[in-house]
């Protein structure tokens, strides 16, 4: 999997930064069924792949939740304008 961090120098050559977002679904051991949604910005390397950014936003889900059922999964390109660094 590629290394993809939360950004820190936007603009960087050779990395963009996406917009990810995921919503996932686990049943706890009592049977009560719970919902969890993080959006995050990732600094993503040349060469990554989005089942690359599934497993980083995945990865940033409390471990509970990592195995859960995706129920919404978005990355895109965070630049507005045409800009696509």
């Amino acid at each position: 999997m590629a290394d993809m961090t939360t950004p820190t120098t936007p603009g960087t050559a050779g990395v963009t930064e996406y917009l990810v977002m995921l919503t996932v679904e686990t049943q706890r051991d009592s049977g009560v069924v719970a919902q969890t949604h993080r959006a995050a910005i990732a600094t993503v390397p040349a060469g990554a792949t989005r089942f690359d950014l599934l497993g980083w936003a995945r990865a940033q889900l409390p471990q509970e939740h990592r195995d859960g059922v995706i129920l919404f999964f978005y990355a895109e390109p965070n630049r507005l304008g045409g800009g696509a660094s």
